[in-house]
């Protein structure tokens, strides 16, 4: 599984539940990382070993910045690299909830505030 630092804010129940699911369906990957259905900073990554020697062999051919630096970069922009993906969930719920990822200090400073917004944390 592969978790973030710049993604503190897990939903661990929806971690949990798209794992048991990826590895019920023997799927090569899984991921909360759906564009426009989850938000960003809890993203969450589930691949098998077969699959991580997979992309290492595949960051190594491409000698490419971006397969090194994220792992799963082919699973996500290569058509032409193949894996049984778990895309999950589909929710429109969390269209409205603003980038949750911390980069910056900026982006703890907004998160902070949006999190004493909804759960009045000072």
């Amino acid at each position: 599984m592969r978790l973030t630092a710049d993604c503190p804010l897990m939903v661990t129940e929806e971690i949990v539940q798209m794992a048991k699911e990826a590895v019920h369906l023997k799927y090569d990957y899984g991921t909360l990382l759906t564009p426009d259905d989850w938000f960003d900073g809890t993203d969450a990554e589930i691949f098998t070993s077969k699959m991580l020697k997979e992309l290492s062999k595949y960051a190594s051919n491409k000698q490419s910045k971006m397969t090194w630096e994220h792992v799963t970069y082919p699973l996500k922009n290569d058509s032409n690299f193949f894996a049984h993906k778990l895309f999950w969930p589909k929710r429109d719920l969390y269209k409205e909830v603003p980038k949750l990822s911390i980069d910056t200090t900026e982006d703890f400073m907004r998160v902070r505030s949006y999190l004493s917004q909804c759960f009045w944390i000072k």
